[in-house]
């Protein structure tokens, strides 16, 4: 493209963009590469026009080859473009008896907990249905109170969450007012929460009894009594990421997809600033998050991957599948073993879900396509574990979105 191979123009993506691994930077800039402004920031477009040069590889085919082809090119997004659609939405198919949650935000507000409600309350009534997908491939994070609620009709127990150390100041009290609330110091205090030096530690044991009391009491539904998979994708990012990292760190469900955003340890709740005299903008972060667990975080591992590796090939965007939610459906009949796609040169291991006693769980393998390096942030033995593709440099993530919780 414009001269660039793949591996040249993934480059100036690394250079250009920040991100903590290359799970994130594989997936999140995919749908930029048809956008007028970002080809033209990269100097990839002809010159005095608005297109651009393609040498494509065939199948079938020995060498590349010129393919002349006119593409309309996406305009750059502006605030007026397009009115935002749903963040929350759901759909039951009855055939297969699944139903499947789609979440792109974790906003906590009225919206999400009234589809919330009405999911849970849809599934409940529908005794056909034995099977729940949660879909995050395409969130980017938001509220982590969000996974609370959704986890109260999966489980009444209390689960293992993750550990935050929160640096206090002024202006995070100017700019997120709700952590210096005195209410919720009050409550942290009441916790035994030492809040009087500058970094103060919140434990996931004392951080799950104050989301559950901003989730409010749960549901009197009856708990889901299927089976729970999870849809991860590079995009799965910050509160997503924690909320499928949960899941899989209480066996509470399956994870299908792609590796997510996030490495398992990240920073978060960022301060946004103004560079003075220029329209640039600067974030910092404030909080750091830890995933400490010999699963989730095993010796250093730059991402949360999932139990079940189904990447999406050529040959399903040609055919517009979904590759992810269709192999759980596929794989989602009665008294048929569910199994991992075959993908060359994958390492296999076998994977056996354990789950709470609300929660029954199928039998599951294993099978990854990527090799991990580990990443420069972590000093780690060698892991078992081989992948096929080289995950490469660490970058601070600014995505522009707090994590808050």
């Amino acid at each position: 493209m414009g001269g660039l191979t793949p591996a040249d123009i993934f480059a100036m993506l690394q250079e250009t963009i920040p991100h903590e691994q290359d799970f994130f930077l594989l997936a999140l800039p995919q749908p930029w590469l048809v956008r007028e402004d970002f080809l033209s920031y990269f100097g990839l477009l002809n010159d005095g026009s608005a297109s651009v040069d393609l040498i494509l590889a065939r199948d079938g085919e020995e060498g590349l080859k010129d393919v002349s082809i006119s593409i309309p090119l996406a305009l750059a997004p502006t605030n007026s473009t397009k009115p935002i659609p749903s963040f929350v939405s759901f759909e039951v198919q009855n055939e297969t008896s699944t139903a499947v949650f789609k979440l792109d935000a974790c906003n906590f507000n009225a919206e999400y907990m009234a589809v919330l409600q009405d999911f849970w309350s849809t599934v409940d009534a529908n005794e056909n249905v034995d099977t729940v997908v949660l879909d995050l491939r395409k969130n980017r994070g938001g509220d982590f109170t969000v996974a609370t609620t959704f986890l109260q009709y999966i489980t009444r127990d209390p689960y293992t969450l993750f550990d935050i150390k929160q640096r206090q100041s002024d202006e995070l009290c100017n700019q997120m007012p709700a952590l210096c609330d005195p209410q919720t110091i009050g409550f942290l205090q009441s916790l035994g929460i030492d809040i009087s030096n500058e970094v103060y530690d919140l434990p996931g044991s004392a951080l799950s009894i104050f989301l559950s009391q901003i989730a409010g009491s749960p549901s009197s539904l009856d708990l889901f009594n299927g089976t729970l998979y999870v849809l991860t994708s590079g995009v799965t990012f910050s509160s997503a990421h924690l909320f499928a990292g949960v899941i899989k760190r209480n066996n509470f469900g399956t994870l299908v997809g792609t590796p997510t955003g996030n490495s398992p340890n990240f920073w978060g709740n960022q301060m946004q600033f103004s560079v003075p005299n220029t329209d640039l903008t600067y974030y910092l972060t404030t909080s750091r998050t830890e995933l400490n667990s010999t699963d989730v975080n095993d010796e250093g591992l730059d991402a949360i991957y999932p139990d079940i590796l189904v990447p999406t090939k050529r040959n399903d965007i040609l055919s517009g599948r979904d590759a992810q939610l269709e192999y759980i459906l596929e794989n989602n009949t009665p008294n048929t073993p569910t199994s991992s796609p075959d993908i060359s040169g994958a390492h296999s291991t076998s994977n056996k879900s354990k789950n709470s006693k609300s929660h029954k769980s199928k039998k599951s393998k294993t099978s990854w396509s990527y090799k991990r390096k580990s990443s420069k942030a972590h000093k780690s033995k060698k892991s078992k574990n081989s992948w096929s593709y080289k995950s490469k440099s660490t970058k601070s993530s600014k995505n522009g979105k707090n994590t808050r919780y």
